[in-house]
């Protein structure tokens, strides 16, 4: 992923939204964070969507996949407003029930935050010495 990020960063429109469809964030924000300047940093929305079937992929896509479907935006401090705007619409155009997620709430690593079946935010808590 921080190989396509740094290829497309510099032909990048400064009025571009830059958001993802996977279901993994944490490694596309660091690629974002490392291959971005700090004014494309701020056209970055993190999101996830609970969406899909047990299959993975291109393939695995189908014209309905996000209807009705949550997706967990996870703006970052820097963001500009008018991006995160964006990214709501851009969801909601294809039938997504959008929500956000403060990213000041920190999950430690060996913590699992993911949806249930009826889309709630559930949050598992690793082990603390």
């Amino acid at each position: 992923m921080a190989s396509v990020v740094a290829e497309i960063a510099p032909e990048l429109d400064p009025h571009a939204l830059i958001t993802g469809g996977g279901s993994v964030k944490g490694n596309v924000v660091s690629a974002a964070k490392s291959a971005l300047s700090p004014a494309q940093w701020g056209q970055f929305v993190p999101g996830h969507p609970i969406a899909g079937t047990e299959r993975s992929g291109p393939d695995a896509a189908f014209a309905t996949l996000f209807v009705d479907h949550r997706v967990i935006l996870t703006p970052i401090k820097e963001d500009v407003p008018e991006m995160v705007a964006r990214a709501v619409d851009l969801w909601h155009s294809v039938g997504a029930i959008v929500e956000q997620m403060d990213t000041t709430v920190l999950i430690e690593p060996g913590d699992l935050a993911t949806g249930d079946a009826d889309g709630n935010i559930v949050i598992t808590l690793g082990a603390r010495p």
